[in-house]
């Protein structure tokens, strides 16, 4: 029969005793899964107010010496994208990128197992000499029902347009020097611009 975990992850689960090195692959998988989940939160909670504070500290020094008439260090220009919060902006995309990846992966294998379960039960309907009454749709099986709730967003976070049916490369040393982050991040740079918006606001309002 077609299981799933509680974070989605669908397998085959062929006796009522699942066999041990089955376990550990599915335990591992789902780890892997959490980590990133867990990642997000520790760059929203912990990184992200000392990233802020950070680059208020460059602020305040670039303004003392400014009004001291000195040169400043390196005078910053006030683009959001020039700021240490940027950065981790940065590495949250890169991860739900990720965890996207992960889920559409899932999908595709519960997709191909639900297919496996489905031949199996024809051909031993066959043998008994029974008609199976086909179901409404395989989708509604397949499809992983668990659904992950970070910071309240849902993620729909598909590889851009210019890059959809061709193979992902993300070889290399320097996998953020690639050009298919590089269209990850101008596909959502209109959302990673909101984000520094809302945390500008924020930081505003509490001055």
């Amino acid at each position: 029969m077609l299981a799933t975990t509680a974070e989605g992850l669908p397998f085959l689960r062929t006796s009522p005793s699942q066999p041990h090195h089955m376990s550990r692959m599915i335990g591992r998988k789902n780890k892997i899964y959490q980590s990133k989940i867990f990642k997000i939160t520790e760059i929203q909670d912990e990184l992200m107010p000392a990233a802020e504070a950070e680059d208020r500290w460059e602020r305040i020094v670039t303004r003392q010496l400014r009004e001291e008439g000195l040169p400043p260090r390196e005078a910053p220009s006030g683009d959001a994208e020039e700021t240490y919060a940027w950065s981790l902006y940065l590495s949250r995309l890169w991860i739900e990128w990720k965890i996207e990846a992960t889920w559409q992966d899932w999908i595709a294998r519960g997709e191909a197992l639900q297919r496996i379960v489905d031949a199996e039960q024809d051909l031993a309907d066959q043998e008994a000499g029974r008609t199976r009454r086909p179901e409404p749709t395989t989708g509604e099986h397949a499809r992983p029902m668990a659904t992950v709730n970070v910071s309240g967003s849902k993620y729909n976070f598909l590889t851009p347009l210019e890059l959809q049916g061709k193979p992902i490369q993300m070889d290399g040393h320097d996998v953020f020097a690639s050009e298919t982050w590089a269209a990850v991040v101008r596909s959502r740079h209109g959302m990673l611009r909101s984000w520094a918006d809302k945390a500008q606001t924020a930081q505003r309002s509490t001055v």
